[in-house]
């Protein structure tokens, strides 16, 4: 550490040695009131990143969760009265929902009733979305004409932002906004929800959704 008096006291303002004492003490003093707010400082950035981690990890967990729930539905196991009911609300919530296609078309998930429809919710600064794009590409080209449908429900919130996404990246599934207010509760982007030929969710998926066409292939046996 340097000791600022004795780069002071030769300049000989004639001051005693005790008062050259205080004013070093003083000056270490500040230097260590510097430091402690450093230390501080990095404790509570260290904290904060803490925090953030747990909560990363809560959700990843509620996340994974919600997916295994779903994927046993698919495997023919009976959900738990919770997850049950998780589905059942999903399943309402979806039906009460408005979209608005890109050419202004009002449509509803009752429109495509007796068909297996994909619900995604997606948008164009997210890159997990934009991954699982092009599987749903795939898997709609094969399907379609099968039953299945997409609706990519878009979530930017900017509409601008979405066109000129979509300029760049073609795709031959509807893309769709919502109408008004989203009642159901998404948990993060992407989030798509496997509806049945019967309208019920079989599926919410969080995520990169890359088993897609194995559990199709399920509903449309």
């Amino acid at each position: 550490m340097c000791d600022f008096t004795s780069i002071i006291k030769p300049l000989n303002f004639g001051f005693s040695d005790r008062v050259y004492k205080n004013f070093r003490d003083v000056l270490n003093l500040s230097f260590m009131d510097r430091n402690f707010k450093l230390v501080a400082f990095g404790l509570l950035a260290f904290l904060l990143i803490l925090l953030l981690y747990i909560s990363f990890m809560d959700k990843r967990e509620e996340r994974g969760h919600l997916s295994s729930v779903v994927e046993e539905g698919l495997k023919g196991k009976a959900p738990g009265e919770e997850n049950k009911k998780l589905l059942e609300d999903a399943t309402k919530k979806l039906f009460e929902l408005n979209f608005l296609t890109l050419d202004g078309k009002e449509v509803k998930l009752s429109d495509y009733k007796g068909k297996v429809v994909l619900v995604n919710f997606w948008a164009s600064w997210c890159p997990p979305c934009k991954e699982e794009m092009p599987i749903f590409e795939k898997v709609y080209q094969k399907y379609s004409d099968k039953n299945f449908v997409i609706l990519a429900v878009n979530m930017d919130t900017s509409e601008g932002a979405m066109k000129e996404f979509l300029e760049k990246n073609r795709y031959s599934f509807p893309i769709v906004r919502i109408k008004g207010e989203a009642g159901l509760n998404i948990p993060g982007l992407p989030t798509s929800y496997l509806v049945d030929k019967d309208g019920s969710v079989k599926k919410i998926r969080l995520g990169v959704y890359r088993e897609l066409e194995e559990d199709l292939s399920k509903l449309l046996q």
